[in-house]
């Protein structure tokens, strides 16, 4: 691998693939986030994926590429040459295994990410997500990310994505930090006081929690006992 990869260093904003383009290169994010968009049909774009630390990006034997990958920070990974990548993955069946391990992991947390969007209400989205992210930072390797979260994205794509506002994700984040489950460190980096109680508010302990919750409150999507002034609007630039 080492004698047909390369780093690149990719820019915040910068575009690696375009969609529709004839995909040249496989890449493995070495640090930074790769965000993967897809254009809907009304023109909008849509997020469909990170590409975190370890991870791969691009397509494997196939041509043209069905999404835009994007630097969502500043970007390093290690590219290769799509064909002879391709040509190595039939004649080492190691790394071959590597990768299609690496593959399941990615539909595995594909799956998670649609739980994210499955979610009934923004709230719900905002723990989801918080917790999301959290488990791939880890994944990646990060060990200070045991107790921290760090938004790989902005808040105008975050808001994009879990189909809501701005406006809305900061009252959820400063309702979390007000009953210190969270405490916010800066625009997009949170310390985790309370992982259990993140946890119990997200998606999959939702239905237990909802019986002490009002028909009104799960309107608004805000438990009653986090309610309060919204977040900063300089919060998760």
């Amino acid at each position: 691998m080492n004698r047909i990869g390369h780093i690149r260093q990719y820019d915040s904003g910068i575009t690696i693939v375009a969609e529709g383009d004839e995909p040249s290169i496989i890449g493995r994010v070495a640090s930074g986030v790769v965000r993967i968009t897809q254009t809907l049909d009304d023109g909008r774009q849509q997020i469909v994926g990170l590409a975190m630390p370890g991870e791969y990006f691009g397509h494997f034997f196939r041509s043209g590429s069905a999404f835009m990958y994007e630097a969502a920070t500043d970007v390093a990974a290690c590219v290769f040459p799509q064909k002879p990548f391709e040509a190595l993955l039939a004649s080492h069946h190691g790394l071959e295994h590597t990768v299609m391990m690496g593959a399941l992991r990615d539909l595995e947390l594909s799956r998670e990410w649609i739980m994210v969007l499955g979610c009934q209400n923004t709230f719900e989205r905002v723990v989801s997500f918080m917790l999301h992210i959290h488990k791939r930072m880890r994944m990646a390797g990060v060990p200070t990310h045991d107790r921290f979260i760090e938004f790989p994205i902005g808040r105008r794509d975050i808001a994009g994505y879990l189909g809501t506002t701005v406006e809305t994700i900061s009252r959820h984040v400063q309702a979390l930090a007000r009953q210190r489950i969270i405490r916010i460190l800066d625009n997009s980096h949170f310390e985790i006081c309370n992982l259990g109680r993140l946890q119990s508010l997200s998606k999959q302990h939702w239905n237990a929690m909802a019986k002490s919750i009002t028909t009104s409150e799960l309107d608004s999507g805000v438990p009653q006992a986090l309610k309060g002034k919204s977040w900063s609007q300089s919060g998760l630039a």
